[in-house]
């Protein structure tokens, strides 16, 4: 069995790459392909999936290509991990929402749909190409914004597109551990889209321990949405958040000397977009060569939740692997 996995030279793929490591055998699998845009990032890949290879004492057949075709061709699954625009692509999309008070986040809101807007052109000539050179093959998606992405590839491939996503799964494990159970013994009641998804119960046959949970400080510290939300936001919600859209949600306190900076700011731009100087941004800041036509002088701290859609621009990056 051969797998490509697209986005080769991603961080993901040591990860992905040891997995399949420990599992050859039983899956019966021979080789993996990997392809990225860039020949220099698939030249550091290399050497660490040769150590895990020497740390674990076995071998996986591993090639690296440039060519998406020679990638595919044989392939009985496809594993795509990228990102067009890399991420100076992902900084504006994110960046610019936030700056107007609303979700800026990757899958979600206007950030996710200009990600969208340069991803799924890309994603839906490499299914094509899947379809010609593979056609047998399932494809694994990884690529955000996975929803959309997923039911664009799906009109090309049909039901051997699956979506796949991390963060969910993620937060039902942390949350069993911080009840001492094993996520298998537990039903988790999860909903949301793409990485804004909300844990609203947890339930052991008919009883819910979400309400334990949340009543317990204690416990709450002990797992990273917990410390990072609170408990009294918790209650309130009733539900716990997936970490992935934090700057969302939190309403951090603004400091007052910045805040008096971005009233001279907007008063330097001649008193554009009043009442600005309320807006809330995010506790990042943009590196000015990523996103030159704005400056981050006097940025307030604290994203506020999504109050109402703006417009945002199209970022027209170039494609690349994540």
């Amino acid at each position: 069995m051969k797998i490509a996995v697209l986005g080769g030279g991603g961080f993901r793929v040591p990860m992905v790459y040891g997995a399949l490591l420990a599992r050859a055998e039983r899956l019966g699998l021979e080789q993996v392909a990997l392809y990225d845009l860039e020949e220099g990032r698939l030249a550091q890949i290399a050497p660490v999936l040769e150590g895990l290879e020497r740390e674990r004492g076995t071998r996986l057949a591993f090639s690296s290509t440039t060519r998406l075709d020679d990638a595919l061709d044989g392939a009985d699954f496809v594993f795509c991990a990228i990102r067009v625009g890399n991420l100076e692509g992902r900084v504006v999309d994110e960046r610019v929402p936030l700056d107007e008070g609303v979700v800026g986040q990757e899958t979600t809101g206007p950030g996710g749909l200009c990600f969208a807007l340069r991803t799924v052109p890309v994603m839906v000539d490499v299914a094509r190409r899947v379809a010609e050179r593979a056609p047998q093959a399932w494809f694994v998606n990884f690529t955000n914004p996975a929803g959309l992405v997923t039911e664009a590839i799906r009109a090309e491939l049909g039901d051997r597109a699956v979506g796949i996503c991390d963060s969910p799964a993620g937060l039902c494990r942390r949350v069993a551990a911080a009840l001492g159970r094993r996520p298998e013994e537990l039903w988790f009641d999860y909903f949301g889209l793409n990485h804004l998804g909300w844990l609203r119960g947890v339930y052991d046959g008919e009883r819910d321990l979400l309400p334990g949970l949340l009543a317990d400080d204690a416990l709450l510290a002990s797992f990273e949405e917990g410390r990072l939300f609170g408990g009294e936001w918790l209650r309130s919600l009733g539900m716990i958040p997936n970490r992935a859209p934090s700057s969302s949600f939190v309403n951090r306190p603004r400091s007052t000397a910045r805040t008096g900076a971005r009233r001279k700011l907007h008063s330097r731009r001649g008193g554009q977009r009043a009442g600005s100087a309320r807006r809330r941004t995010s506790p990042r800041r943009t590196p000015p060569q990523a996103y030159p036509r704005r400056t981050t002088t006097g940025r307030t701290s604290a994203a506020t939740r999504a109050r109402r859609w703006r417009s945002s621009r199209r970022s027209r990056s170039t494609s690349g692997a994540s």
